[in-house]
């Protein structure tokens, strides 16, 4: 994995994440950060900028991102359309065991010996179950049911940008919920490094179709059913987000969590995406803005040569002639030259 993509799996609890993003912002200098988990949002104004809190109190922003979870509530003022929940009546339980315990099994251990990765996926297409092992820390078993929502159709409008779960939520299978929110951060990042006001809803157009074209896979992805009718299912759903050939798709018969699709998924890098995008759109910019200029400096080279012409006639019109004194001429007959 190092080698490949650069850095290793981690596999975080979601309480070390969140206490390892709130140390990471009280050390930030120069750019003070307060966070505010009391006053309750009651509504926004997405073309304004503006936040409602409950106490009736608004303040406005440049630029807002929506990061609240798969219950938010503003999410249909983004996609002009309600956007429920649906239980999808599967659940998925988390649980601790030692390693050691697996392999020590003979049942087991055939299944462990061999596998590459700290992690493994089996999956039962006869009872559409799947088991996911990797290695972690500490912690406790849950039983957590599972909830879907179909892919998101758009994450901006007006000044407002929406990222995670509350835009994209996906099955917890692949473990991309909080990778999607860590890669639309850091396209955010990208894009807006330095930007004034004005920059701000056109690159939050260039920020909603870079994380359609990622996030819309990855959706399909983790809600791939199980089973032989899995892939053929995936590539029917997946059309309207991917049409790249410079980036194919898992070959048929790849399993989740196998190669194909680690590639798919680890071998992205958001950050190179955005700025060979932005580069891309300032371009654009560019080329489009020359023939305006084009236009002007020609304007401008006809009004000097006019007024230079009004100058002269003016310097004509206002000069007073003098007339030159007469010169001296000779009375006697200039000599002519001697015969020869």
């Amino acid at each position: 994995m190092p080698e490949r993509y650069g850095a290793a799996l981690r596999f975080l609890r979601h309480g070390h994440l969140h206490s390892g993003l709130l140390e990471h912002l009280n050390a930030t200098e120069g750019h003070p950060i307060q966070l505010n988990l009391t006053t309750e949002i009651a509504g926004i104004d997405c073309e304004e900028g503006t936040i409602r809190r409950s106490d009736g109190t608004c303040v406005q922003k440049d630029l807002i991102v929506l990061a609240n979870g798969l219950g938010c509530r503003f999410l249909s003022l983004i996609t002009g359309k309600d956007c429920p929940l649906r239980d999808t009546g599967l659940s998925f339980f988390r649980y601790l065991a030692p390693a050691q315990e697996f392999l020590d099994d003979p049942e087991t251990r055939p299944l462990f010996e061999n596998q590459e990765g700290d992690f493994c996926f089996f999956q039962n297409f006869a009872t559409a179950t799947s088991v996911v092992t990797y290695l972690c820390e500490s912690g406790q078993t849950r039983a957590i049911s599972v909830f879907a929502k179909p892919p998101s159709e758009g994450v901006t409008a007006g000044r407002v940008a929406v990222i995670g779960d509350a835009a994209h939520l996906f099955r917890p299978q692949q473990g991309q919920g909080a990778s999607s929110a860590i890669e639309s951060a850091g396209c955010l990042e990208v894009l807006f490094a330095g930007t004034r006001r004005e920059d701000v809803q056109p690159r939050l157009k260039l920020f909603e179709q870079l994380r359609l074209r990622r996030c819309g896979p990855m959706h399909v992805f983790s809600n791939m059913l199980p089973g032989p009718d899995g892939y053929a299912w995936m590539l029917e759903k997946i059309k309207p987000f991917w049409d790249d050939p410079a980036r194919p798709l898992p070959p048929p018969g790849s399993r989740p969590m196998s190669f194909p699709f680690r590639e798919f998924m680890y071998a992205y890098d958001i950050r190179e995406e955005s700025r060979k995008a932005l580069a891309g759109y300032q371009q654009q910019k560019r080329s489009e803005s020359h023939p305006i200029q084009m236009r002007l400096h020609r304007y401008l080279r006809e009004i000097l040569s006019v007024l230079k012409r009004l100058m002269r006639r003016f310097a004509r019109s206002a000069h007073v002639h003098k007339e030159p004194p007469s010169k001296l001429r000779s009375s006697s007959p200039t000599p002519s030259p001697p015969p020869r």
